[in-house]
């Protein structure tokens, strides 16, 4: 996992999966967007599955029960791009 930005309003979360890694079913306090970047996952929801394939982008409300893995049969790396919306403020507007 690496955090790429954390801003005004959001932040960017890369995470690397490998073949037959899995990220446990669990919740975000805040909505989310995944993006695929390269390789091949799946999104599991109570909604059903998602092929997360490079290109594809799911959004999810806050406290909606998620899984991510990368099926055994992968590339050796699969990259998705997390965009977690927290509308939190870390600039300072006064020195404007």
């Amino acid at each position: 996992m690496l955090r790429k930005l954390e801003g005004d309003g959001a932040n960017l979360i890369f995470l690397t999966f490998a073949p037959g890694q899995v990220l446990r079913s669990h919740t975000s306090a805040h909505p989310i967007t995944v993006q695929a970047l390269s390789g091949n996952l799946e999104l599991t929801t109570d909604d059903g599955d998602v092929v997360l394939e490079p290109g594809t982008v799911v959004h999810l409300r806050a406290m909606v029960v998620h899984e991510v893995f990368a099926p055994n049969d992968a590339a050796e790396q699969n990259v998705l791009l997390l965009t977690m919306f927290t509308g939190e403020r870390h600039s300072d507007d006064s020195a404007s």
